[in-house]
């Protein structure tokens, strides 16, 4: 899911709760996506998303055809509402998690669905008749934000894993182009060895050794070693720490008490 997706659908959840009552336009799904892009601040700076009417449109047809969504009107007074399906399908979408997930992605969901989940449930139970328990049971499940969390820590821990093994394979590759240089042997033989030993990521689409000879011949020999070792330091432990720090916020979150307000 590309990240303007991801805004568009919890905007148009947030659109059908401010018009519950009357439906909601496609400009409010915009204003609402402008609303949230300013909520995350500097994770969006300089690079704003620039949203227009014809976006939200287009995304609003979309859930009309796929019977998430009813209209009414013609136009500019035409005005649209989530259908209970449509509710519970988006909110599934969004704290569903396939794979490693952008942390703007992370944050904006867990606090959509750790604050505004009450609300959202009663309007899923206003949408349509009759609520069964099984129907709450899910519904209550997909606000879990405890497990939500724990599925994003999960996937955080498997990331930083492939990393420290990258990490690792890359050090001793270069290592090894190191080693054999130094024993006398010719580069060719180098690229060889090492790639049967260590091959890289992409080894399926193009061996090593195909790789290799597409450089030039004076840069090959700084590729496998030194080229190994800065991918290793500069690129690969600094996308490690980020996650780790990434990992530490998502485990702060999950152990968070907000303070509240009480009307009396």
């Amino acid at each position: 899911m590309s990240f303007d997706d991801h805004l568009f659908k919890i905007s148009a959840i947030g659109a059908h709760s401010n018009f519950a009552d009357k439906g909601f336009r496609q400009k409010d799904v915009r204003f609402i996506a402008e609303l949230f892009t300013n909520w995350l601040d500097v994770f969006l700076k300089p690079d704003l998303p620039k949203w227009h009417n014809t976006q939200a449109m287009r995304f609003l047809e979309r859930l009309q055809k796929e019977g998430l969504a009813k209209s009414k009107g013609q136009g500019k007074a035409k005005r649209y509402r989530l259908t209970r399906v449509g509710l519970m399908q988006l909110v599934h979408e969004l704290v569903d998690v396939h794979g490693f997930s952008d942390i703007r992605y992370v944050l904006l969901t867990y606090f959509f669905i750790r604050t505004y989940n009450s609300r959202v449930i009663e309007l899923i139970q206003r949408e349509g008749s009759g609520f069964s328990k099984a129907l709450q049971i899910e519904v209550e499940h997909l606000f879990d934000h405890k497990l939500f969390l724990e599925k994003h820590l999960e996937e955080h821990s498997r990331q930083i894993e492939r990393l420290k093994l990258r990490i690792d394979e890359t050090q001793k590759a270069g290592d090894l182009a190191v080693k054999l240089f130094r024993q006398g042997e010719n580069l060719d033989r180098i690229i060889e060895q090492v790639s049967s030993l260590y091959p890289y990521e992409l080894e399926n689409q193009k061996p090593m050794e195909e790789l290799f000879r597409e450089i030039e011949p004076g840069i090959r020999l700084w590729e496998i070693t030194n080229g190994n070792f800065a991918r290793s330091q500069l690129l690969w432990q600094s996308q490690m720490q980020i996650l780790i720090s990434h990992k530490q916020i998502l485990q702060n979150l999950n152990q968070s008490r907000l303070a509240e307000f009480r009307a009396r």
